[in-house]
């Protein structure tokens, strides 16, 4: 018969006792197997999470009808000729005012009912013209608004012409154009916004608060309130292109912003659901030359970490800066702006940048101010303090 050894623990115990404890490691490990599941099982709902998000967020940005710039821009000039724009300009000496951390984009409001747009922007009807700066800076949103009626020297004509026949002539580049040269700020981005389809988004958000005098109220058929009142879209969007009354198309852009920052209000106070149904349907009423990526940060990144729903706003001509009227010395009867660019740049560059920079100066339209507008007391009681 085979003799056997009988090992005994290395801590002296007995064999009986380390049999005992078996049932106990298996229930341990049985308690690890779960942790293990659950922390597999969070992780996949994590990832599922991520994944659900990047598709919406993908879902979302596809909306967008993105245009790529043309490497040679052009437009029509005076003869019927297409020729490129950059044959018809000139560098400046000094260069525009930039900020990396402040972004400028020219919002165009194309005031049509069909739902399309033409590729290149040649021939559309921007009724409104606004520039929309993003500043990282301080986290706020701003509003350059631009009457279309101003006098400037677009390159290939002769003759002055309102600022929005710059769309008309090359589309948006030859716009950007226009206006890099008579505000002397760095201008690349732009974005139509169908604002026919406005009703839709405002009416996603509940609608918006607006105040209606009774001479608005008359022009608007079925309202019935003034004062404060909340409106649908679709009054909501009679009351943003009242024209004829009061101060023309001055109070016609007050009445856009009006309606602009009570629907950014409104966003704002919406869940994340319900922003992101309503980003979608702006979004898809959005053709732009903004980068996907860029839109995304604009969006995603930017948008909610402003720290403010208010829009600061500033309306071009600036009061004291321009003359207006009827005039015959460019065209027989032909209402227009007359401003003085050089007088208003400095004031249009401290609201976008908070600071001025050195600039070419523009040339002069005729009949407009040559004199800058003497402050009033309590301006200059602001400005000392």
């Amino acid at each position: 018969m085979k003799n056997t050894t009988r090992l005994s623990p290395p801590d002296g115990s007995s064999s009986a006792s380390s049999s005992n404890s078996a049932p106990k490691k298996r229930h341990k490990n049985r308690k690890k197997r779960i942790l293990i599941g659950c922390l597999i099982a969070v992780g996949v709902l994590v990832i599922g999470v991520a994944i659900a998000a990047y598709a919406i967020k993908e879902h979302m940005l596809n909306q967008i009808q993105y245009v790529t710039d043309p490497e040679s821009p052009t437009m029509i000039n005076e003869s019927g000729e297409t020729v490129k724009i950059a044959d018809l300009t000139t560098e400046t000496q000094e260069e525009a005012g930039a900020s990396d951390k402040i972004h400028n984009i020219l919002l165009l409001g194309v005031d049509s009912r069909d739902d399309s747009y033409s590729d290149d922007g040649t021939g559309s009807r921007a009724d409104i013209i606004m520039i929309l700066t993003v500043d990282e800076n301080n986290n706020i949103l701003k509003l350059t608004s631009i009457q279309r009626d101003c006098y400037v020297k677009i390159p290939g004509y002769s003759k002055l012409q309102k600022v929005n026949a710059a769309m008309n002539f090359g589309g948006p580049e030859l716009l950007i154009t226009v206006l890099e040269s008579y505000l002397r700020i760095d201008l690349e981005e732009y974005a139509y916004v169908n604002f026919a389809h406005m009703a839709n988004i405002i009416d996603d958000v509940g609608g918006v608060w607006v105040n209606v005098s009774n001479s608005e109220k008359s022009f608007m058929p079925g309202q019935t309130e003034t004062g404060d009142v909340l409106l649908d879209g679709e009054m909501a969007v009679t009351y943003a292109r009242l024209r004829h009354l009061g101060n023309g198309d001055y109070d016609r852009s007050l009445r856009q912003v009006e309606v602009l920052q009570s629907l950014l209000n409104s966003f704002m106070k919406m869940n994340l659901i319900q922003q992101t149904n309503t980003l979608s349907d702006i979004l898809s009423e959005v053709v732009t030359n903004i980068p996907k990526g860029q839109i995304e940060k604009y969006a995603f990144d930017i948008l909610p970490r402003l720290t403010s729903s208010q829009i600061d706003y500033l309306q071009i001509p600036i009061d004291g800066y321009y003359n207006e009227g009827m005039y015959s010395d460019v065209r027989d009867n032909e209402w227009s702006i007359r401003c003085n660019w050089n007088g208003m740049i400095p004031l249009i560059q401290e609201f976008i940048f908070g600071k001025t920079f050195a600039f070419d100066p523009v040339d002069t339209i005729a009949g407009a101010p040559t004199t800058t507008p003497t402050p009033t007391a309590a301006e200059t009681t602001k400005a000392a303090a």
